[in-house]
């Protein structure tokens, strides 16, 4: 159930250790636009094709329009985001499942530098399961910005950086665990990093582990943000009439940063990423109609969704996670664990289907 990320592939990409990996979203494939869907130009209340000259010779941009011609508009609430408010109600005690648990600061640390301070042209080399030890930020943008390079040239140019950097790490790592360390500059630095690291054979089980990249999203997210003023304060009024948090819509931006053409690798469609056999549950699809893809329809399907996986596991940061991991599998991990604790089960659930993307959803 749900749109499960690790259920045979990551929501951006088959493999979790890819770097277009966006946050784990359920499905999220946040697509490169060019530019968004253009959309038909009304005249005189038509969607018709603009006609041509007037019969007084004005071109239709220019002709006049009578009160009555005018296009009717219809007035939607603005979001929270619009209105500069902010999405935590401090005063509201329900609203302190928001504040995040202790155990996971580094990874929201991680999180928030990938969405709010790195770009495409930055691409972070971290361990997969400590987000807290950064390798190195490998920064692209002289190769995004030469001008003589094609899109071709330029991808592969990125690939070989990140790819070098990566064994440069690997190696580092190994001679670590081997006990050959060279004591250089780059060593001693990784030393530091896992200071805070407390496990056996540390630098072997990151060395097997591998290093992960993920590039930074905050020229998506800036785009992302733009785009939500379409349909955001519509959808947090829904989401308020179905009795949700507002902050719950937030989930947008990992899922398709608004992209109304976001479509995933792994199937999964519309700006709330729905996968086929998930969104057949809740909305029309069939050879004519995709009902995924309808902003407002998908987010009365998303809307019924966490409420059902709210009900059955009784705490939103579980309802948000089987999102992506599915609440079956969730209900598995309290089962498993005895606890409810989103940290814990993060930390602790181990499953074949429970990998990157679903413990940092």
């Amino acid at each position: 159930e749900g749109d499960s990320a690790d259920a045979g592939a990551s929501p951006a990409a088959p493999d979790p250790s890819t770097d277009d990996l966006v946050a784990g979203g359920a499905g999220a494939a946040i697509d490169d636009m060019g530019s968004e869907a253009t959309e038909a130009l009304a005249y005189g209340g038509s969607s018709s094709p603009i006609p041509g000259p007037t019969p007084d010779g004005l071109s239709p941009e220019l002709s006049p329009l009578s009160s009555a011609d005018k296009p009717a508009f219809k007035a939607h609430a603005r979001s929270s985001l619009a209105l500069r408010s902010t999405a935590r109600d401090a005063a509201n005690p329900s609203a302190s499942w928001l504040a995040t648990p202790e155990e996971l600061l580094p990874e929201f640390r991680f999180w928030r530098d990938i969405y709010a301070k790195y770009d495409k042209s930055k691409v972070v080399l971290h361990h997969p399961r400590h987000l807290g030890v950064v390798y190195e930020v490998v920064n692209l943008s002289d190769i995004d910005n030469d001008p003589r390079l094609t899109d071709i040239e330029r991808a592969r140019m990125r690939e070989n950086r990140v790819n070098s950097r990566r064994s440069d790490f690997a190696a580092a790592l190994e001679r670590l665990a081997e006990g050959s360390s060279s004591g250089s500059e780059e060593e001693i630095r990784i030393k530091k990093l896992f200071e805070n690291v407390f496990e056996e054979n540390k630098y072997k089980r990151a060395a097997e582990d591998g290093v992960r990249s993920q590039t930074g999203q905050r020229d998506k997210f800036i785009a992302g943000l733009a785009r939500s003023g379409r349909y955001l304060g519509e959808i947090e009024s829904l989401f308020s009439a179905y009795g949700l948090p507002r902050e719950l819509t937030r989930l947008i931006f990992v899922e398709s940063m608004f992209n109304l053409q976001a479509v995933s690798k792994t199937g999964a469609s519309g700006i709330w990423q729905f996968m086929p056999a998930t969104g057949k549950l809740y909305l029309q699809m069939n050879e004519i109609v995709d009902e995924r893809n309808d902003p407002i329809a998908a987010t009365h399907a998303a809307a019924r969704l966490l409420r059902h996986n709210y009900d059955e596991l009784g705490t939103w940061p579980l309802a948000v996670n089987a999102y992506n991991s599915g609440r079956g599998r969730m209900k598995q991990a309290v089962a498993k664990l005895g606890t409810t604790d989103i940290a814990k089960i993060v930390r602790g659930f181990e499953s074949p289907g429970y990998g990157f993307a679903s413990r940092n959803f």
